[in-house]
């Protein structure tokens, strides 16, 4: 169709890779930098890491507090929590022995590397070579994708979250099955939520992947027992009235855009906003009934997909169980929704080589709700209340899209778009 970009679609060796890699960071690296500056999840990671090398309790505010008046630079004011699994603190151990500003710097560098890593796997589980072409409009999808910048300028977990994720899947996909089943429980160990990825293979039955989740799961629950005191502490912590006041305050903020909250706030009272409409009975019911209903879909598709030779790996059903498995936890921020940048690819080259209109006009719906810099306190009251949870109704979108082409998969099997 292009005959003057043919030399662009061109297949690269692993030199080309990895020179490709090289300048791919590099412009990453340019583009999202000065978030040195910005990373309020950071300090509170470092702090952890401080607290947990003097023998003190991460999860005590007080601890926290005391290591961040003895370091000038961090600037902690003490209002978030450290929430994540002790072993995070001991992984950050080396850059709590750097300078605030230099370990802020080193943790911005690394999740460069981490969403260029993304990238590269992201378009290897789209199934075809890799090119330079798709790079370019890869890289072009990850530097004005919003959830992107959201991270960067939060300093949060997440996109190392989805690289150990997309680790694990790519390693499945090539039958390496020890090496995907340790990325996946690296990747559920920092916040839980991937854990439901591992439902995918046991529904399969899938038993390679199913005994090496099951390994790596009793390998962390043997190094839990070597810490044992920590996770006590962060066991307790859980149970605190603190982390009560907490979780009520974080499920019902409007930064919150899980379906329970959407749907909390829609039918009931909450602490932030009136309800649209108000019947609790409603949202009572809807918040349990809501996981049934992605499930069911998420189990008609994989049975459609699988009907016409789909394969299991195949990227549009990994970008289907992504997005459904974030559409299920209680709490999820507008950062984690960079997981989104692999299906969000997916669909648009799916749509594209299939030539299907619906999904592709439901997904931009979608993008255009993500991208969308909308602050909660200039929605106004009412109807429009719904714009505050436009992160979810944009994942939903996106969601939707995957459940489409896995549906209407034989024109996907047609057309090769296999892993």
């Amino acid at each position: 169709m292009f005959p003057s970009l043919s030399f662009a679609r061109k297949s690269l060796d692993r030199l080309d890779c990895t020179i490709s890699f090289l300048i791919g960071f590099g412009v990453i690296f340019y583009v999202y930098s000065d978030s040195v500056n910005r990373q309020w999840d950071f300090p509170v990671y470092y702090l952890a890491a401080t607290t947990v090398a003097q023998g003190s309790n991460p999860y005590d505010p007080a601890a926290l507090q005391a290591a961040s008046d003895s370091i000038e630079e961090v600037g902690y004011g003490g209002s978030l929590p450290f929430l994540y699994p002790p072993h995070l603190a001991r992984v950050m151990y080396p850059l709590s022995k750097a300078s605030f500003f230099t370990a802020s710097f080193w943790w911005m560098l690394f999740k460069c590397i981490a969403l260029e890593s993304i990238i590269f796997m992201s378009l290897m589980l789209i199934g075809q070579p890799i090119h330079l072409l798709g790079l370019i409009l890869a890289h072009i999808a990850a530097l004005f994708y919003r959830p992107v910048s959201l991270d960067f300028s939060a300093g949060n977990i997440a996109l190392f979250e989805a690289c150990l994720v997309l680790f694990g899947l790519n390693a499945w996909r090539c039958n390496r099955f020890t090496m995907a089943g340790l990325f996946t429980i690296l990747g559920c160990s920092i916040k839980g939520t991937p854990i439901l990825i591992s439902l995918y293979p046991l529904h399969l039955r899938e038993w390679r992947l199913v005994r090496t989740l099951t390994v790596f799961s009793a390998v962390f629950g043997v190094y839990m027992l070597f810490d044992w005191k920590l996770f006590l502490n962060f066991f307790a912590f859980y149970q605190s009235p603190e982390w009560a006041v907490i979780w009520d305050e974080q499920v019902q903020s409007f930064y919150n855009c899980s379906s329970a909250t959407v749907i909390l706030r829609t039918f009931s009272d909450t602490y932030f906003a009136e309800p649209i409409i108000r019947l609790p009975i409603l949202a009572t019911i809807l918040i349990p009934l809501f996981p049934l209903v992605i499930f069911g879909l998420m189990a008609v598709s994989i049975k459609k997909a699988q009907s016409v030779g789909i394969q299991h790996t195949n990227g549009i059903l990994l970008s289907m169980i992504l997005c459904g498995v974030l559409l299920l936890p209680p709490r999820l921020a507008g950062y984690t929704l960079v997981w989104t940048l692999f299906p969000v690819m997916h669909v648009c080259y799916s749509c594209w080589n299939s030539k299907q209109i619906l999904p592709f006009i439901i997904v931009l719906a979608g993008l255009m709700l993500v991208q969308l810099n909308l602050p909660p306190n200039h929605v106004a009251a009412g109807f429009t209340q719904l714009l505050i949870d436009k992160d979810f109704f944009g994942l939903l979108c996106i969601f939707t899209a995957t459940v489409l082409l896995c549906i209407n998969s034989t024109r996907i099997s047609r057309n090769s778009i296999k892993t």
